[in-house]
């Protein structure tokens, strides 16, 4: 029978006391490549990193995004649904004007279906009709929850498009940071680039 999941090693202990390897598998690492998220190395991570930074237009929405914070709490919330066994995040512009993108958090169970996927499907069809009868007029939400009560799935989102926990944006700007310190970085090397911007990123939390 074929293995699920990778092996991986942990330090724990045996009926005696006594300090051992324990061999276990790795959840959700499947052995067919098919992975949701695996350990990589701290050069793997940098290199992924800069690829897609270098990769990114400067006319692109996401040109103006490098990474998103949110809470354990916002995470815990998508989690703690029954059945949630993974955390599925979408690219997203939460501002009418697109000059700014984000991400948005949803559940998804063991095979991969969103977690309130036929109420989401029923939201989308509710907002379609009232786009279809006032095109130019906003949404009432309250209007198309009406009749799901408290069964609405969570969603969740860096800040709503607004400004976040102590009056700080939770989506921050790697153009903001190259153009902030452009000058000190063409005299550095990469360990003096990733230790400024280690820095620019307290400053900004």
């Amino acid at each position: 029978m074929k293995r699920p999941n990778e092996l991986m090693t942990l330090k724990g202990f045996d009926l005696k006391g006594t300090k051992r390897d324990l061999i276990l598998e790795q959840p959700f690492s499947n052995t067919d490549d098919k992975h949701y998220g695996m350990p990589i190395t701290p050069c793997a991570a940098l290199d992924m990193i800069k690829r897609f930074q270098d990769q990114i237009s400067n006319n692109d929405a996401f040109s103006n995004v490098y990474w998103v914070e949110f809470s354990k709490a916002s995470i815990f919330r998508i989690l703690s649904q029954e059945t949630c066994e993974y955390v599925r995040f979408y690219l997203a512009i939460p501002e009418i004007d697109g000059k700014e993108a984000s991400l948005t958090l949803e559940g998804a169970n063991a095979s991969g279906e969103v977690i309130g996927k036929e109420i989401m499907l029923q939201i989308a069809a509710r907002m379609k009709a009232q786009r279809e009868l006032s095109p130019n007029v906003e949404l009432d939400e309250d209007s198309i929850y009406s009749e799901f009560k408290h069964e609405l799935p969570p969603s969740e989102e860096k800040g709503n498009g607004g400004k976040g926990f102590l009056d700080t944006t939770n989506v921050k700007s790697m153009r903001g940071f190259i153009e902030e310190k452009s000058q000190e970085l063409t005299q550095t090397d990469f360990p003096g680039f990733l230790k400024t911007f280690y820095k620019y990123i307290e400053d900004k939390f």
